[in-house]
């Protein structure tokens, strides 16, 4: 009986594991709609705004820096001298976009399975990688929050600014441990596992080259974000300047607030945009709403063409690495045969 009622526990906590993120974002978009804005203000908003304008830029976001991210991701895994074709990551990417419409946190583990099933590695090994992409992603929001309270210093910032200040001084301080306070023994410990592999070769140039790549993701967000904004009239008649600390005192948070258990952000997203701006919260909803749901069915439209692709083609995934991997290979023969016949 024991043994039955711990299954039971068990499946329940299972389930509700998975449909928290769709109640949690399903109960927030409800309370905005019709309690915190209501549905006359949002419908008012939809029709003094060129949404069609919005809804373009929305799609061209997603598949300009998913393709970023993608690359991003081939660089990371192809560290220190992996022959990874970059087709087989963004393969993965696509197939696993599909899981990140859900949670983002269930489309890193499904990206990180299917690169290990290509490989033929431990998946550990790619879910250490995605963990350290993970913390750089949180410096740079909130290195970027940092910013924007100098911007912008309101109350309303203040005690988020110490999020901030312990998020960018936490990671320099674990940097700087793990570079030269760890004794030997502990990272001889951590570089035995697969996850932490990645500690035998890593410098500070590859810090220094996988910062820039995310600070350029994150950049291409901000200027969404602020051109969504502006469409919209938030701030009003701004400058520059007050786009400038709007974006970067808002959207920080935004995206830290994606961590929260929801369906690929929605409800999460739009409630930090509604209390932080302070603006009209019909046409922050509206805005907040596509954009959250061009990115949920942008995702879903990637993962069911990567999925329609292995149908028609036949082949799967870890053929066409096995195919690009033979090919690349080839290449680099021919190269250095040529290179050896111009020596000769």
């Amino acid at each position: 009986m024991a043994k039955s009622w711990r299954e039971i526990g068990s499946t329940v906590w299972h389930y509700s594991q998975r449909a928290l993120p769709l109640a949690v974002s399903l109960g927030l978009v409800v309370w905005l709609v019709f309690f915190k804005v209501g549905t006359a203000k949002l419908v008012d908003s939809v029709q003094q705004v060129n949404w069609p304008l919005l809804l373009g830029i929305s799609f061209i976001q997603l598949v300009v820096l998913f393709l970023w991210d993608s690359f991003s991701l081939w660089w990371l895994y192809s560290q220190p001298n992996k022959k990874l074709p970059f087709k087989a990551v963004l393969s993965a990417s696509t197939e696993a976009a599909g899981w990140s419409a859900i949670n983002l946190e269930v489309g890193q583990a499904a990206f990180a399975v299917r690169m290990a099933n290509m490989v033929d590695e431990p998946v550990a090994t790619f879910l250490g990688r995605s963990i350290v992409m993970s913390m750089f992603d949180f410096g740079v929001t909130t290195a970027f929050g940092l910013l924007g309270y100098i911007l912008m210093p309101t109350r309303r910032y203040r005690y988020l600014m110490y999020i901030c200040i312990v998020g960018v001084g936490g990671l320099i301080l674990l940097a700087l441990a793990v570079a030269y306070l760890f004794p030997q023994r502990w990272r001889t410990w951590i570089q035995k596992h697969p996850w932490g592999r990645w500690l035998k070769w890593w410098s500070w140039k590859h810090t220094g080259l996988l910062l820039v790549q995310r600070v350029v993701l994150a950049t291409g967000i901000f200027a969404y974000a602020g051109a969504g904004l502006a469409l919209i009239g938030v701030p009003p008649h701004p400058t520059v300047a007050d786009e400038a600390r709007m974006v970067f005192g808002v959207i920080p948070f935004v995206l830290l607030s994606e961590a929260i258990p929801s369906a690929g952000g929605l409800g999460t997203r739009e409630t930090v945009l509604i209390y932080l701006t302070g603006g009209p919260p019909g046409a922050i909803l509206g805005f907040s709403l596509i954009w959250s749901v061009s990115l949920i069915i942008g995702r879903i439209l990637i993962g069911t063409g990567s999925w329609i692709y292995t149908s028609v083609t036949g082949k799967s995934k870890e053929e066409d690495f096995e195919s690009d991997t033979s090919k690349s290979n080839k290449d680099q023969s021919a190269a250095g045969e040529a290179k050896e016949k111009q020596a000769s």
